[in-house]
């Protein structure tokens, strides 16, 4: 398999999880009837989209800035430049799940759904689930692939 073809099927695979756990979420949240179909899909959809955007959009300007600072040298020269790229990695990839939490407890507030006791756990689970799902079935796909 070429690399162009290996690249554009691991991207089919993250839209693919996405996608499959936007539905699963929907479908679960209707059937314990804390929403119905349609608003738990509009839930879940724009949640999980807001995270790929702009979570995800977020996580990539740090590691392009960190790239660039060191492309440039200008980590080196920093006199905490390596606690400074750690700090940074580190709140590039917790970015978007703690973004995800927050959409996902504030359209909770905004909807009102019936059922839902514990709104922020929910929040954080799910949010951790959708993003280790995402981030996951590519990595596998790609490692699998070699």
């Amino acid at each position: 398999m070429s690399s162009t073809t290996l690249e554009w099927l691991t991207v089919l695979i993250f839209f693919l999880g996405f996608f499959a756990f936007t539905l699963a979420e929907t479908f679960r949240l209707s059937k314990k009837g804390v929403f119905d179909t349609g608003r738990a899909f509009l839930f879940s959809f724009v949640t999980n989209i807001l995270c790929v955007t702009v979570g995800f959009f977020v996580s990539f300007v740090i590691f392009g800035v960190i790239v660039a600072l060191t492309w440039d040298g200008s980590l080196q020269k920093m006199p905490s430049g390596e606690a400074v790229s750690l700090v940074a990695v580190v709140v590039s990839g917790l970015f978007p799940p703690f973004l995800l939490t927050l959409a996902k407890r504030l359209m909770i507030a905004v909807m009102k759904p019936s059922g839902l006791t514990r709104p922020l756990l929910y929040s954080f689970l799910a949010s951790l689930s959708f993003y280790l799902f995402v981030i996951s079935l590519p990595i596998a796909f790609v490692y699998l692939s070699y």
